[in-house]
């Protein structure tokens, strides 16, 4: 058969790629399919990649004020978005063609058995950059299925009539959130399965290999962030640093349009993509993370880490609670409030954890595909 995958492969985030890269291993060495994925890049997509004159008034606004640290940052953005590019040319099965919009699918005639949508957070009908060709409205002769997709926090029953007129011609749904599995399959009155995250799918040796030796050749800490927003956190991870002695990585010069890097002393290296992200996870003395994919590659790499959430009272995103969960290390949630009250050295005992949850999900996961697929 030959399958197309429609995720979002078109982002500059290590998380999205990463999981659309694992999809497609999986259904190539499992499966024997031929694979493609869509190289589909929507305009708002292409907007929130893109140098805007606002990114300059925003970076004025978070302190920047040094004509050579902006230089360089700027300049950073647009190495880091050709180190995207060359991975994401080298690693996925693209389609010589990029489709810019839903319009653009419907006219081209493609060749698939089945199309799958997901995983990552396509079916966020809020996020900034989806758009409804993540709901296959566009697919015309092959079957429609979904893996992994994720709503996000999304309100899905807020949105269930639109939900429910997408998904209406699916022959095989799956969610990547727990709760939200058993909201959908209300809405659409079909089963849908609880489906692991792709790159779960996948064994550490794999991804160890694909990380390499390490290319930072003293202890160091790993911090990766969805955005590297909130000052209350970077600077957490700045005190915790001097404490221990320790050099700061992060990664994605676009992200610190959002605070000034130079305020923290953190290290920004020249080259910034997923492999570079898997380099760095995995050879970190200690890693902070605030981001679902952050997550389960620290967990992948059994590296002592945590997961940083700067909302003290607000009830923790579905997703990361979810995964927290499934994974067996929701203790390793760090909020302000309990910041001065843990070891942050404290170790991880991963041959204690409880993995029976991540095991049935992974082995659910495989069934879904195998019926799909198989």
């Amino acid at each position: 058969m030959k399958i197309g995958i429609i995720t979002l492969s078109a982002s500059d985030n290590c998380g999205s790629i990463l999981q659309a890269y694992a999809l497609q291993k999986i259904i190539e060495n499992r499966y024997q399919h031929t694979v493609e994925v869509i190289n589909f890049s929507s305009r708002k997509s292409r907007k929130m990649y893109q140098f805007q004159l606002k990114t300059l008034v925003r970076m004025f606004l978070k302190g920047y004020r040094n004509i050579f640290q902006i230089c360089r940052i700027i300049n950073m953005q647009s190495i880091h978005r050709k180190y995207y590019e060359t991975f994401r040319n080298k690693n996925l099965n693209l389609t010589k063609k990029t489709y810019l919009s839903n319009k653009s699918l419907e006219n081209e005639n493609f060749d698939y058995d089945i199309v799958i949508c997901g995983s990552d957070q396509v079916w966020n009908i809020t996020m900034y950059d989806f758009d409804k060709a993540f709901y296959l409205p566009w697919v015309k002769n092959a079957k429609k299925a979904a893996y992994a997709p994720s709503f996000g926090s999304l309100d899905v029953n807020k949105y269930a009539n639109v939900i429910s007129r997408y998904l209406n011609d699916f022959y095989s749904v799956s969610c990547r959130d727990d709760t939200n599995s058993n909201k959908l399959s209300e809405i659409i009155d079909k089963e849908v399965v609880f489906c692991a995250d792709p790159t779960l799918l996948i064994e550490e040796r794999y991804w160890s290999e694909f990380a390499g030796n390490a290319e930072v050749k003293q202890d160091y800490i790993f911090y990766y962030s969805w955005s590297y927003n909130s000052g209350k956190l970077n600077t957490f991870v700045c005190e915790q640093a001097r404490k221990l002695n320790l050099p700061v990585y992060v990664i994605d010069a676009r992200k610190w349009s959002n605070a000034n890097i130079y305020n923290y002393d953190f290290i920004l290296p020249e080259k910034s993509s997923p492999g570079v992200f898997l380099n760095l996870m995995k050879h970190a003395k200690l890693v902070f993370v605030e981001s679902f994919h952050g997550v389960i590659f620290s967990f992948i790499f059994k590296r002592r880490f945590w997961l940083l959430d700067a909302k003290d009272s607000e009830p923790l995103d579905p997703r990361l609670n979810c995964i927290l969960i499934q994974l067996g290390v929701r203790e390793r949630l760090l909020r302000p409030s309990s910041f001065s009250l843990v070891d942050i050295q404290k170790e991880i005992k991963y041959s204690g954890i409880d993995d029976s949850l991540l095991k049935k999900t992974v082995s659910d996961s495989f069934c879904y595909l195998d019926n799909m697929l198989g």
